[in-house]
């Protein structure tokens, strides 16, 4: 329970040394409002917890919020021009 109850953290960034977190290490942080996990290209706090959109590059298939994905593309414009760019 890392941060279980505190009150004032508003931001979280996870690094990539983190391989596992648990169901409550962020319960009752009521302030919250960001979770940075590495290399992810979209966050969006909503009222069971948060959803991140990253990079596949396992190249296997996996569910996607189609929402969040949207808003990821939106957010990272040059980023997705250039994954598409043929030059």
């Amino acid at each position: 329970m890392a941060f279980f109850n505190c009150s004032s953290l508003i931001s979280v960034s996870i690094p990539d040394s983190v391989t596992n977190i648990g169901s409550s290490a962020l319960s009752w942080c009521f302030k919250l409002q960001e979770v940075i996990l590495p290399d992810s290209l979209y966050s969006e706090q909503l009222p069971g917890g948060f959803i991140q959109v990253v990079r596949n590059t396992s190249g296997q298939e996996s569910k996607v919020n189609i929402e969040a994905l949207f808003n990821a593309v939106h957010k990272n414009k040059e980023l997705v021009k250039t994954l598409f760019s043929h030059e």
